[in-house]
């Protein structure tokens, strides 16, 4: 099934937004041409937008036709960013699994939320990340780097702090 008119043009209109210096991404052009690459798919499973390692865009139709524009934009900016750092390859290389995917998600959003902080491009309303400092991690590290802290914080019988 394809997006509607109104939600064709909605994404269309975030993908556009990024490319505008409200968006806040002027140091990362090739976002532009990662956003644009993103073939969409309409469906129901996801509550926003999510992505496979095809570079399928996942649509929420009824999320996106009622979220605000530079939402849709920060969120697509943040998945482009996923994809294009292979967070998906790293993470299988790393032997992520079930019970450490939650460990390697919060790394590699780490990464991108301190990229899209530093760029002035923040987050979204719907999916905020946490950069860092939040964590109470160093700065300007890997995600494997991240997750190695993370996944030991993890693992603690408390959960760690």
């Amino acid at each position: 099934m394809s997006l509607s008119r109104e939600a064709a043009d909605r994404l269309a209109a975030a993908r556009l937004w990024l490319v505008t210096p409200d968006a806040g991404t002027g140091d990362m052009p090739y976002l532009a041409t990662a956003v644009y690459a993103m073939a969409p798919v309409v469906t129901d499973r996801v509550a926003t937008l999510s992505v496979d390692v095809r570079w399928r865009l996942y649509v929420n139709e009824a999320w996106l036709l009622e979220a605000d524009i530079p939402d849709v934009g920060r969120e697509l900016a943040h998945l482009a960013l996923h994809l294009l750092a292979d967070h998906a390859g790293r993470a299988q290389d790393l032997g992520v699994t079930r019970s450490t995917s939650a460990a390697w998600a919060k790394a590699a959003d780490a990464t991108v939320a301190e990229l899209l902080d530093a760029d002035g491009g923040g987050t979204s309303a719907d999916h905020p990340l946490l950069p860092p400092v939040r964590l109470r991690l160093p700065a300007s590290r890997s995600a494997e780097e991240y997750f190695a802290v993370l996944s030991r914080l993890d693992a603690s019988p408390s959960g760690g702090d």
